[in-house]
């Protein structure tokens, strides 16, 4: 009969993981949240490795990867949307400031 356990939290990881990649602007708070999961389980993992199960450990990754991954594209999603809203925003001031009706 095997001991071993599951990481705390790593399903919690691998769904948030999974749904930061999902949801672009929302994304970005689910990878961190994903992140800051993983953390701690990861630690309880590098102490003591043999008290906790292999599929857990890789859940644990695949959810930070994941986490990781939904980070960056989120952060990519609001960046452009910042840098478009400030384009149409500075040709609407700029047309206005002109005369002109668009």
């Amino acid at each position: 009969m095997s001991s071993e356990k599951n990481l705390p939290n790593d399903t919690a990881v691998l769904i948030l993981g999974i749904c930061s990649l999902v949801m672009c602007g929302l994304g970005l708070v689910l990878g961190i949240l994903a992140l800051v999961l993983s953390s701690k389980s990861l630690k309880e993992h590098k102490e003591n490795p043999e008290l906790f199960s292999e599929s857990s450990y890789s859940n644990l990754k695949a959810g930070r990867t994941c986490g990781i991954i939904g980070i960056c594209f989120s952060s990519m999603f609001v960046l452009f949307y910042i840098v478009y809203f400030g384009f149409v925003l500075s040709m609407m001031g700029g047309a206005i400031m002109t005369g002109s009706q668009f």
